[in-house]
């Protein structure tokens, strides 16, 4: 249920960000071990629910994580099968800023201009605050630009300052170099019809001026990238090298409450984790009021795409039909709050977030209905990639025909997008590169749309078909 942005408290509040930080809700810092977290009791209803087979959607389940927190403000969460269907769709189409998760935008157009030159030594030059020049989260200011001001760096340093460090100088550069009207139109080649940017990101809402995107529209930038519809092979690999990534701990804990509701062992959890993996970029924003920041608007947003393994397909007669090696799923996901009054001051620079917590229950419970969603969110598709493991291929994997060389190309006579067919391992490979290392599957190739010149399967349209990993 769609919660407004209205509140009389909001009203006050300045087109002025102060404390603009970059959230680490899921930077994965100094958590506790696998299995270290308890469950809050909301979330482990929801975890019992699904345990017991209640009837409930994913997308319910993540809504009842964040409407049984957030009083006012408004939130909202996307999951989808990265060419596959959408599993969560919670508000996913209502227009909000996000913060510094749109420099994924920035971070994409930048990639597809400059990916040749981003080793290139002092290729990159950016403005910093001559009064604090090692603050990176401020509105960058006009008057910052100037030469006496500038840090000349290489391009993939400054595409890491942006996307790990969240820093809004850099994010300001990259706009002044590509100019805003070229991030928007890439933006919407792309299909992101409700996102453009406006507003220099970490300025807030200065002059009543927002970034707009939508949690669907967060979620396609991350499919696009993943099909290889967007950036070419290398420039994609490069996307998901420098981005934050790794496994936070609350999505960690779902792998082990699934897994042991499924009756897995230790060892099957180990090895699901070591394959598990999410990147992201994070947002955030505390909208302070005119003359003081004694309450604030709160706002946090996160989009990225996570890997699950699964179990290699079989066919009808239980025959492998995919290397074990080779199967993955992605899921592309975006999640966000915005409007949120906390009638407190902002958290400190060196303050904890429990010191924060415990003089600000507002702001504790909104921190929870972030964390409740996250872990719902993806709960629903891990469990799925679990089950997976369920099925046992009896039958040998085909092998296909001496002497005959298979030619991947997509139907309609286009070729696969980004992929060297010596790359493609079939089923019955070794599935080994020229380093005997294994190899990893070419992200985001749905199955069904991928045909083998020379193969004797047919689909149902008579066209003749080969079976890949997903």
């Amino acid at each position: 249920m769609f919660r407004p942005t209205v509140s009389l408290a909001l009203a006050t509040l300045a087109a002025a960000a102060t404390g603009c930080f970059d959230s680490a809700l899921s930077e994965g810092i100094n958590e506790p071990p696998i299995g270290g977290q308890a469950q809050s009791p909301q979330t482990q209803g929801l975890h019992q629910n699904l345990q017991a087979g209640v009837t409930q959607t994913d997308s319910q389940r993540v809504e009842e994580a964040f409407s049984s927190r957030i009083g006012n403000g408004s939130f909202g969460a996307r999951v989808k099968r990265v060419g596959g269907p959408v599993t969560v769709s919670v508000n996913d189409q209502n227009v909000f800023d996000p913060a510094s998760a749109l420099k994924v935008a920035h971070y994409t157009h930048a990639l597809g201009e400059d990916f040749n030159s981003l080793a290139a030594p002092a290729a990159f030059s950016y403005p910093v605050d001559p009064q604090n020049p090692n603050s990176t989260t401020p509105c960058p200011d006009d008057a910052w630009l100037v030469n006496t001001n500038t840090v000349n760096t290489s391009i993939a340093n400054a595409l890491v300052l942006m996307m790990q460090n969240s820093d809004n100088r850099v994010t300001r550069a990259f706009e002044d170099r590509y100019d805003r009207a070229n991030i928007n139109a890439t933006m919407a080649q792309m299909g992101m019809s409700q996102s453009s940017l406006h507003q220099f990101i970490g300025c807030g809402y200065a002059n009543g001026i927002r970034n707009r995107t939508t949690a669907r529209d967060l979620a396609l930038l991350y499919e696009k990238v993943a099909l290889g519809s967007v950036l070419g092979p290398a420039p994609r690999q490069t996307f998901f090298a420098l981005i934050s990534q790794g496994l936070p701990q609350r999505v960690r804990q779902v792998i082990l409450d699934e897994a042991a509701d499924l009756g897995k062992g230790q060892a099957f959890v180990a090895d699901f984790v070591n394959k598990t993996r999410l990147y992201w970029k994070s947002g955030s924003y505390n909208i302070c009021g005119v003359n003081s920041c004694n309450g604030y608007e709160y706002v946090r947003s996160q989009a990225g795409l996570m890997t699950l393994p699964v179990k290699p397909q079989c066919n009808a007669n239980l025959a492998l039909v995919q290397a074990p090696e080779a199967a993955s799923r992605q899921i592309a996901y975006a999640r966000y709050i915005t409007g949120l009054y906390i009638p407190c001051t902002p958290q400190g620079s060196n303050e904890t977030r429990a010191a924060a917590e415990a003089r600000c229950p507002q702001l504790a419970v909104a921190n929870a209905a972030l964390d409740a969603a996250e872990s719902e969110m993806v709960r629903g598709e891990i469990r799925a990639a679990i089950k997976t493991w369920d099925v046992t291929c009896t039958g040998a994997a085909p092998e296909p025909p001496r002497g005959l060389r298979l030619r991947p190309i997509v139907r309609g006579g286009r070729s696969l997008p980004g992929i060297d067919p010596d790359e493609i391992d079939f089923a019955g490979s070794d599935n080994q590169d020229n380093n005997d290392s294994p190899r990893a599957p070419a992200p985001g190739i749905d199955p069904d749309e991928i045909d083998f010149v020379g193969s004797d399967r047919q689909d149902e349209s008579g066209s003749p078909r080969a079976s890949v990993a997903e």
